[in-house]
């Protein structure tokens, strides 16, 4: 998948999820220090029908955020690079596996009051949209 699908893939899902957070909620404004440390989060995977379960590292380079997924043992599996908007108090994220290059996603976390992230997420050439969220640790 060339990088301008991927921008415009990440900017539409991007409009989309905050039109709905929008509709939903009036936003909180967030300190971004608070944003980074590592999360313990949970999820639904509709892809494989499955729950789970891991840690996320994010830590801001410049302007930008780095997330790091890491599994049971604590290897980062998967990557991220977002941004936080203050106005909408939201996360866009891109991630990708660096062993399955096919694999290439966006997410979007909305922050609620009290620090956690509460994230929809989908990968490239599906249909579904699976579930995230998060509690600092």
């Amino acid at each position: 998948m060339s990088i301008i699908k991927i921008i415009m893939l990440t900017v539409t899902f991007f409009v989309m999820a905050v039109s709905t957070v929008i509709a939903s909620e009036t936003p909180i404004p967030t300190d971004e220090s608070k944003l980074i440390g590592k999360y313990q989060c949970a999820g639904h995977d509709p892809n494989k029908n499955t729950d789970y379960s891991n840690p996320v590292i994010i830590s801001k380079l410049d302007n930008a955020y780095s997330f790091k997924w890491l599994n049971s043992s604590g290897a980062a599996y998967n990557y991220g690079t977002g941004f936080f908007n203050k106005d909408l108090n939201a996360m866009s994220v891109v991630f990708w596996a660096p062993a399955n290059p096919n694999f290439i996603g966006t997410m979007l976390y909305t922050v609620k009051p009290d620090g956690s992230l509460q994230g929809i997420w989908t990968i490239q050439q599906t249909t579904t949209v699976g579930t995230e969220n998060c509690k600092k640790k």
